[in-house]
């Protein structure tokens, strides 16, 4: 003799939201030995729902409570469990899904800075080639116009030989590039220049007398202030 039960309105509301439950949603959870549980209790919340209805039994009279059933009890308890579980892996899912955009972001971020930090260095190598460049070059023109001047001019006395007759004003000492002596040598140079102005016809023929005693090597700000004070 088979029994029926009927269920109380809150059963009936959970068995309808667990059947209409569609196969995409359980494709959007985790990999889970819950998801295929709670894909077989939609299945059979459907085929409750799917049941036609039935005329309540009662005995003497009076309606069985479907409370006092244990079998329904169980699946009341059942069903409950599926739909928090149900719950628990869409929010669960939910935190992973906004998690992967917050790293997708982030990840887009530091690409950017990636590539922006590859530019700038590929714009300092060009800068450092071309500064190299026009150092070497500057340098070369450098070389070769104190070697036409020294050419032109041609050697400068020894020094520490004594002046030919009718000069007045000694010759400086050869400079060998001490920055302690950089303006003495100077000082004996303009010193010359002005004495002995009319020896020195013009702006060339000072730099070339200069050039010629120059033994050491100078530094550019050492060069440029040589060149201001004999071109005076």
């Amino acid at each position: 003799m088979s029994r029926r039960v009927e269920l109380p309105p809150a059963a009936l509301t959970a068995l309808t939201e667990l059947s209409a439950v569609t196969n995409d949603e359980f494709d959007q959870l985790p990999e889970d030995p819950i998801r295929q549980q709670l894909r077989t209790a939609r299945d059979l919340a459907t085929s409750l729902n799917g049941l036609p209805a039935l005329p309540s039994i009662s005995r003497q009279g009076t309606p069985a409570p479907l409370e006092q059933h244990p079998r329904s009890q169980q699946l009341q308890q059942r069903v409950q469990n599926l739909t928090n579980e149900r719950e628990a892996l869409a929010e669960e899912r939910d935190a992973l899904t906004e998690e992967r955009d917050a790293l997708l972001t982030e990840g887009q971020g530091l690409e950017a800075r990636y590539r922006a930090i590859e530019t700038d260095q590929e714009r300092n190598r060009a800068t450092i080639v071309t500064l190299n460049t026009a150092l070497s070059n500057t340098n070369t023109a450098l070389a070769t116009a104190t070697a036409a001047l020294a050419n032109a001019v041609g050697p400068a006395p020894p020094a520490g030989e004594r002046p030919p007759k009718g000069e007045s004003i000694p010759q400086p000492q050869e400079f060998d590039g001490s920055q302690d002596q950089l303006r003495p040598f100077i000082a004996k140079l303009r010193t010359k220049f002005l004495g002995d102005a009319h020896k020195f016809v013009d702006v060339q023929h000072r730099l070339a007398y200069a050039v010629g005693f120059l033994k050491g090597k100078l530094t550019n700000k050492s060069f440029h202030l040589l060149m201001k004070e004999t071109l005076i």
